[in-house]
């Protein structure tokens, strides 16, 4: 009689437990059916997916420097950026006496990071130094807190002299 010293369907478990190849494939399976089941579950963040974009309003008060093309001024929004200050530059393509398209590129310095981008407006003066915009704003980069931060949206403005009062509504990602 010859004694069996390995059985090849048979797995050990421990001093004297056993078990078969196909019960450890079915335990295998059924983990990774759990797992699944538990990322569809949680959502697409599990899965790497865009996260949702949070609506933010924010204020600038803005003042242009004498004739230069920049503007320094103030920057208020919710949490998580708060109040700061902005610097920009711009540059003004009139289409009309009184219309036309500007481009300013900004830098916006909160406490915890720097957000910056780019706004294209368009404007409409109703007299020789006061007019309203429009613009598109979007957030392109950011540093600190807000390194993944990336935002788009518009907004509204009014120009009365050297000051631009803005509010913008941006839906932002990465805050």
């Amino acid at each position: 009689m010859r004694v069996r010293t390995s059985t090849p369907n048979v797995l050990a478990r421990g001093p004297g437990r056993r078990w078969s190849r196909a019960r450890l494939m079915g335990t295998v399976a059924c983990s990774v059916s759990v797992t699944a089941a538990a990322v569809i579950m949680l959502g697409p963040d599990m899965a790497g997916a865009t996260p949702k974009a949070t609506k933010t309003v924010c204020h600038f008060h803005l003042l242009r420097q004498g004739s230069s093309p920049t503007d320094f001024g103030f920057a208020d929004c919710p949490a998580p950026f708060g109040q700061g200050v902005q610097y920009d530059t711009f540059t003004m393509s009139p289409e009309t006496p009184t219309t036309g398209t500007a481009v300013l590129k900004f830098k916006a310095y909160y406490d915890d990071g720097t957000v910056s981008g780019v706004w294209d407006a368009k404007y409409q003066l109703t007299s020789a130094d006061s007019g309203i915009f429009r613009d598109k704003i979007h957030w392109t980069r950011g540093t600190g807190a807000f390194d993944h931060v990336r935002g788009s949206g518009t907004g509204i403005g009014t120009l009365n002299g050297l000051r631009s009062m803005i509010t913008d509504t941006v839906n932002v990602t990465g805050s």
